[in-house]
């Protein structure tokens, strides 16, 4: 998939520290009479970006999305049960993290938000590529055999899924221009993601013939689907759905009106919003630099 960040302009390597106040989002309160989800989301706040400017462009669009997450956190994720989060990988310390970060302020929330996908941006960039090439290849740090951690530039994710911690005993990978690394544990981004066709869908293969969008956007969500995010459909949005499954992890399925053709790919990461991969530092930052590249 194209990012979005390759269509509207380059990033600049200027100085620009964005740099976040603990007060913003806890006041004058002592780091050490935090409790430890809370000491998590303040650190993240203390953090600083590497020194980058984007141009007017992107940020604005950086801004809108990063707006338009916080409205789907607020009315969706921070509103969802503990049962839940819990269908969706996360652990009891996991769910601290989730609520902790919901009693933020909403400008402490946008920050973080905000700051993701800037660096995100930065990560995918040509030019930063090519300056910290050392720093970019995922550096695995720890691995307990179902999920792994792994360290990609700036970015340090963990608990990251493996195959078989999502049931996958193969995975096809049939994307020509994208590398086979893509099908990798730690492959790219830390990440990885496969072409299988969705055994919920029950398709013979990865194409299926419908005669008008309806009649896939109707199979489709009657198998536990729903239409993808604006800022997660890369160009195609009211064409591209999503079945979220377990640890940040997605089915996808598209339809081309040119073709008439259903399309079917997964486990991939997910790129809207979800705790698991907000929570273990992999969305949205490393799962954009994925999709850019796979």
């Amino acid at each position: 998939m194209e990012s979005w960040t390759r269509k509207v302009g380059a990033v600049l390597l200027l100085a620009m520290v964005m740099s976040l106040g603990f007060n913003v989002a806890y006041g004058a309160r002592n780091t050490d009479a935090l409790k430890p989800e809370e000491a998590y989301w303040a650190g993240e706040l203390q953090r600083d970006l590497p020194l980058v400017k984007v141009n007017e462009t992107v940020m604005a669009m950086v801004e809108e999305y990063s707006s338009e997450i916080l409205e789907e956190f607020n009315r969706e994720l921070c509103t969802m049960s503990d049962e839940e989060m819990i269908r969706e990988g996360l652990t009891k310390d996991d769910i601290k993290k989730a609520r902790a970060f919901c009693r933020l302020p909403d400008e402490a929330k946008l920050k973080i938000i905000r700051n993701r996908l800037i660096l995100s941006v930065y990560l995918t960039n040509a030019r930063c590529s090519a300056l910290k090439q050392t720093e970019m290849r995922p550096i695995i740090t720890a691995s307990s055999g179902s999920t792994y951690s792994c360290r990609d530039g700036w970015v340090y994710a963990w608990g990251i899924p493996t195959k078989e911690k999502l049931g996958i005993s193969h995975c096809s990978w049939r994307k020509s221009g994208s590398p086979s690394s893509c099908s990798k544990e730690k492959g790219v981004a830390c990440l990885w993601g496969c072409t299988n066709v969705d055994p919920k869908l029950g398709w013979s293969s990865n194409y299926k013939y419908f005669p008008d969008l309806d009649s896939f956007v109707k199979e489709v969500t009657s198998k536990g689907y729903h239409k993808t995010e604006r800022y997660a459909a890369y160009g195609i949005y009211g064409r591209d759905f999503t079945r979220g499954i377990k640890y940040g992890y997605r089915y996808e399925a598209r339809y081309s009106p040119k073709t008439r053709m259903g399309y079917v790919e997964g486990p991939e990461p997910n790129p809207e919003k979800n705790w698991y991969g907000f929570i273990h530092g992999f969305w949205p930052t490393l799962v954009k630099r994925w999709h850019d590249k796979c």
